[in-house]
């Protein structure tokens, strides 16, 4: 009985310990309260570096667009006319000598930079080397050099590409819209017929097909193929007609030496040569001290060309007919 009182005693006085509810519940609030501080640390630092990275944003562009801004205005500085420009109306001057010699030259519409389709078709005519067209060509440019030269222009108050612009423009109309070969009415060139090097209109018509009716004109039905019909009949005028011219200049005395007209004729065979050495009635003639070139043709680069002006219009070997036989110029 002691021994167990002694016991229960022993027991019942050691120290008594004891996981209590109250202890548990701290911890679990203390872990809380620490994930949800932890929780709002991370929002707290994701929200300053995205406002950071915002901030950096907005000043990145706002100085690129004042970048921007800044380049446009300076481009715009650069690139406008002179107040001195503007007083003249050099820019209106130039627009206006590009229109004219479009204008007056369409069978060169298809250079347009602005340039349409539509405008092509509408436009687009062979070379006319009439002497009435090539007098009006000559009287415009020199017309428009005039008017130049008549205003009085500060060039030390142009910018350095004004001057230039001004400069070029005049020489451009010196030369009748910068062709100095068979162009010039008052010269009398444009009797003389092709020289050594061909560089005159007519040694390029096989460009003028190729260019304003082979990439403009694409047939897609009967009235496409009677518009091509038209403008290869203003080739086929235009060929007769610088025949016509350089009869005029045998009449005239405007004549090349022998050796100028036997290169002019060897040079344009040369242009045209499938026409010269393969059509059946195709031939040089040699008239002393003037070229008679049998061998121009349009039909350079313009597949079956030649069977179509021979069948529709019958009379395209008619270049190629002798010229009345004169004993003081026949050879």
């Amino acid at each position: 009985m002691e021994s167990a009182t002694s016991t229960e005693m022993i027991v019942s006085e050691g120290p008594h310990t004891t996981f209590g509810r109250g202890s548990s519940k701290e911890r679990i609030i203390a872990l809380v309260v620490l994930a949800v501080a932890l929780i709002f640390l991370i929002v707290g630092i994701v929200l300053i570096a995205i406002a950071a990275n915002d901030q950096k944003n907005e000043k990145s562009s706002g100085s690129t667009s004042k970048q921007e801004e800044e380049k446009k205005t300076t481009e715009s500085i650069l690139c406008e006319f002179s107040e001195e420009a503007k007083r003249v109306e050099l820019g209106e001057f130039l627009d206006r000598v590009k229109a004219t010699y479009y204008k007056l030259h369409p069978y060169d519409v298809y250079r347009d930079p602005e340039v349409t389709t539509e405008r092509v078709k509408t436009e687009f005519v062979a070379y006319d080397p009439s002497p009435s067209v090539i007098k009006k060509r000559t009287d415009t440019a020199l017309d428009l050099l005039s008017e130049i030269n008549g205003r009085k222009i500060n060039s030390d108050k142009l910018k350095p590409r004004e001057r230039r612009a001004l400069a070029q423009v005049k020489h451009y109309l010196q030369h009748v819209f910068g062709r100095p070969y068979d162009v010039n009415y008052y010269a009398g060139d444009w009797m003389m017929g092709p020289n050594l090097f061909c560089w005159q209109e007519i040694c390029f018509q096989g460009y003028a097909v190729y260019n304003g009716l082979g990439l403009y004109h694409k047939p897609y039905n009967a009235s496409d193929v009677e518009l091509i019909e038209s403008k290869l009949k203003t080739h086929k005028a235009g060929i007769l007609q610088y025949i016509e011219n350089m009869k005029m200049g045998v009449r005239k005395g405007m004549i090349r030496s022998v050796e100028e007209c036997e290169a002019g004729i060897n040079t344009i065979k040369r242009q045209y040569l499938d026409i010269s050495s393969y059509n059946s009635t195709g031939k040089a003639i040699m008239l002393r001290n003037c070229c008679f070139c049998a061998v121009l043709t349009i039909c350079t680069n313009f597949r079956h060309g030649c069977q179509l002006l021979t069948r529709n219009y019958g009379t395209f070997n008619a270049f190629f007919t002798r010229a009345p036989r004169t004993d003081a110029y026949y050879a």
